[in-house]
């Protein structure tokens, strides 16, 4: 029972419900209700891109136009400020994230990253905003933590950033090289950069691959060595033994842990040999590596039997593989829908997340796939509402917006989801409503009652007293003057707009308290 003002209400009503209530069998998952945060309430703009709770506890929500943090009660806007020299440079921010130090990243819509300093309030922006001709038409495409104080930045055109922490000044000193002077790299136009188990730093350019051993990363001006200056290296993961590479359109390389060489056009990969390779990821829970191409498909690599698989049945673009704690794989393609393979028994199985329907007015799924801390799936979609996945019977069930209900999503289009550190789901949607959801789970202890789910007026769930009577009928009256009558085992059994009296009708509004007489009349005493 839900009360949106306090009242005062019979000891015997509150003895009664914990009595009456007995714990019940329920899924695993069971939504009472969605509680909106909007505009209304301080946010900056109700279309919520990306969200993420800090060490702190305090929770970030990026929107089209500003950041907000969120301490529980209030919001604390940050937006771009004309004149100030630290600052955001967007008010459009798609991206927010932590650093093993702590400090809270922000990505804006022009792609330029941005971090913190909670003590000024400053945003240090990379990209050099402005500094230089390379700078002005350059942005960040790749974050890469190589230790717990150093983070090396990829740009589209600046070349890389190597950012280490100083105490001192409780802030990062950042190192730039570019495809010219004495530390260069092949090229300015930087896909990933990665770490290998020993210290050693990889870069991937549209032009070559750059290589810097542990020993010349210490030193002020570090020699990077270039390899296949004529191939545009896309992406990269690594392997207990070697690194995979990935090419726009030279296939797959490997680097050989054990022989220190790099192995062009390997023999299990050698159907990749003119494909552009888009992502290559390493599962966690399997011995699979996917590989996901532009054009040709989505595979797995099962690398004990050295073994293909190809999923290119589901579609010929791979746009986001996901591992859920199961090792169950995510695939979304070019097509609607997602796709579950299972590496254990390689079954794979189609569902569709976005009524057919509809999808010709959707111009993207845009699925947005998240795990929670108990292994519960979800996946926001760009029209189709909240998804979330049942195990035991292989289906989804959704949670779409109900025109006029506050209990309801406040919007199908969902752009993120994440949890606080009390465990408690948020989401966060766009268009029409929009807005901040936060997801109330059932309680199998206690049963919520919503008297009118279509709300006319604020007042219609407000409820302003409850009686149980002797036959154990429990009448409840709402601030807007309607009285309803529950049955004991709490089914709607009567919904009193009126009440008769002799020859008269009575409004049933602002009844305050009930009471019964030894005769079984039912007294009310209202407000005026």
């Amino acid at each position: 029972m839900v009360f949106h003002k306090s009242s005062h209400l019979p000891l015997i009503w509150l003895a009664g419900i914990l009595l009456f209530l007995q714990p019940q069998n329920v899924s695993s998952v069971e939504i009472e209700r969605f509680e909106h945060l909007d505009t209304r309430q301080g946010l900056s703009q109700n279309n919520v891109l990306t969200m993420f709770c800090d060490n702190k506890g305090y929770m970030w929500f990026g929107t089209m136009d500003g950041l907000n943090r969120y301490d529980g009660y209030t919001f604390r806007v940050y937006k771009i400020e004309e004149g100030r020299k630290n600052a955001l440079t967007h008010n459009r921010v798609s991206d927010i994230w932590e650093d093993s130090l702590k400090f809270i990243w922000i990505k804006t819509y022009e792609g330029y990253y941005h971090y913190f300093i909670p003590e000024t309030e400053e945003f240090i922006t990379f990209p050099h905003y402005y500094r230089s001709s390379e700078e002005k038409n350059s942005f960040i495409q790749c974050f890469h933590q190589s230790s717990k104080h150093e983070i090396w930045l990829g740009s589209s055109n600046s070349g890389v950033y190597l950012l280490r922490y100083d105490p001192g000044t409780r802030r990062y000193i950042s190192s730039q090289f570019l495809s010219r002077g004495p530390s260069s790299i092949s090229n300015n136009a930087v896909n990933f950069v990665i770490s290998d188990p020993f210290s050693n730093i990889w870069i991937g350019t549209n032009q070559g691959l750059n290589y810097l051993s542990k020993n010349e990363s210490t030193k002020d001006q570090p020699y990077f060595q270039h390899f296949y200056a004529s191939y545009r290296f896309t992406c990269a993961e690594v392997m207990e033994h070697f690194i995979i590479f990935g090419t726009r359109e030279n296939g797959i390389l490997l680097y050989d842990f054990k022989n220190k060489r790099i192995i062009d056009n390997p023999p299990d990969f050698n159907i990749f040999k003119s494909f552009e390779i888009s992502s290559v990821k390493r599962m966690s829970h399997s011995d699979a590596i996917v590989i996901g191409t532009h054009g040709n498909g989505t595979y797995i690599y099962k690398t004990r039997e050295k073994r293909l698989i190809s999923l290119k049945q589901y579609g010929l673009n791979t746009v986001t593989v996901f591992e859920d704690s199961y090792g169950i794989i995510w695939l979304k393609t070019e097509r609607y829908g997602i796709v579950r393979f299972d590496p254990k028994d390689e079954s794979s199985k189609h569902f569709t997340l976005t009524p057919e329907e509809i999808q010709s007015l959707v111009d993207d799924e845009r699925p947005y796939i998240y795990e929670d801390r108990k292994g519960d799936l979800w996946i926001g979609t760009h029209g189709g509402g909240l998804a979330w996945y049942d195990r035991e019977p292989d289906n989804f069930t959704f949670y779409r917006n109900t025109p006029n209900s506050p209990y309801t999503i406040s919007s199908n289009f969902v752009h993120c989801i994440t949890e606080d550190k009390s465990g408690l789901l948020w989401i966060g949607t766009v268009q029409f409503n929009g807005g901040i959801n936060k997801v109330i789970m059932a309680n199998p202890s206690f049963k919520q009652i919503i008297p009118k789910t279509n709300l006319e007026t604020l007042a219609d769930n407000v409820v302003r007293c409850i009686f149980q009577d002797s036959n154990g009928y429990i009448w409840m009256a709402t601030k807007s003057g309607m009285i309803y009558v529950y049955t004991p085992d709490l089914q709607l059994q009567a919904t009193l707009e009126n009440l008769y009296s002799g020859n008269s009708l009575i409004p049933g509004y602002n009844v305050y308290t009930m009471t019964e007489d030894d005769n079984g009349f039912l007294w009310m005493g209202t407000k005026g």
